[in-house]
C-alpha cells in the first residue's frame, strides 16, 4: 500500500518476498519447488522443519512459539534464525522501497513478539536511519491476511470489470 492506494504490480504480486533466495545457502526445498527461498526457512512450515531438525521432534507452528514463550532454548533459537534469515533478505527491500511499516501475516503471524522482536532488532542492528526505524507488525488478519488480501482483490476486479461492462454497452454521444 502507497497512500491508500494498493500497489498491484506488474505481475500482480509485490511485496511477495517469500520466493527470495535467502542469505544462508542450505539446499532447502521451497514449496515452490525452488531452493533456498526465504519461505523454505521464514514460514509457518520452515519453522516447524527447522525445530524438528534439531530437536527430532514434528510439531506445528504453535508448539514451537508455545515452546518458545515458555523458555525452550531451541524453540527461541529456531524463531530469532528464522527472524535473521527474514531480516537478511528484507533489509536491502527495505532500504529500496522505504515502507513506514512491514505486515507479516500467514502462519508466522501465530509468533508475534517473538518473531518481531528480533527482526526488529536485527533490521535496526543492519539498517542506518532512516530505514532502521521501520515498523514490524503482526498483520490484523494474522493467518487469514493473504486469503482476505485475496477476496478483497477478487471482489475490486469483478467490480471494475463491471463498470468497463457497464461504460461500453452505454449509447454514445452522437456527433455534431
Amino acid at each position: 500500500m502507497s497512500e491508500g492506494a494498493l500497489l498491484r504490480g506488474a505481475s500482480g504480486m509485490p511485496g511477495s518476498i517469500g520466493h527470495l533466495r535467502a542469505a544462508t545457502m542450505r539446499g532447502r526445498v521451497c514449496s515452490c519447488g525452488g531452493r533456498d527461498h526465504i519461505e523454505a526457512f521464514a514460514s509457518g512450515p520452515g519453522i516447524e522443519r527447522s525445530f524438528a531438525e534439531r530437536t527430532g521432534s514434528v510439531v506445528p507452528l504453535r508448539e514451537v512459539a508455545r515452546r518458545a514463550r515458555e523458555g525452550d532454548r531451541v524453540a527461541a533459537d529456531v524463531i530469532a534464525a528464522a527472524a535473521d534469515e527474514l531480516g537478511a533478505s528484507l533489509a536491502p527491500v527495505i532500504a529500496t522501497v522505504d515502507p513506514g511499516t512491514v505486515l507479516l501475516g500467514g502462519g508466522v503471524s501465530e509468533l508475534g513478539a517473538a518473531l518481531v522482536e528480533p527482526l526488529t532488532e536485527g533490521l535496526r542492528a543492519c539498517l542506518r536511519p532512516p530505514f532502521a526505524e521501520v515498523r514490524i507488525e503482526i498483520a490484523r488478519a494474522g493467518t487469514d491476511a493473504a486469503l482476505r488480501g485475496a477476496a478483497w482483490l477478487a471482489a475490486q476486479t469483478r467490480a471494475a470489470i463491471a463498470e468497463r461492462t457497464a461504460a461500453s454497452s452505454r449509447p454514445s454521444a452522437p456527433l455534431s
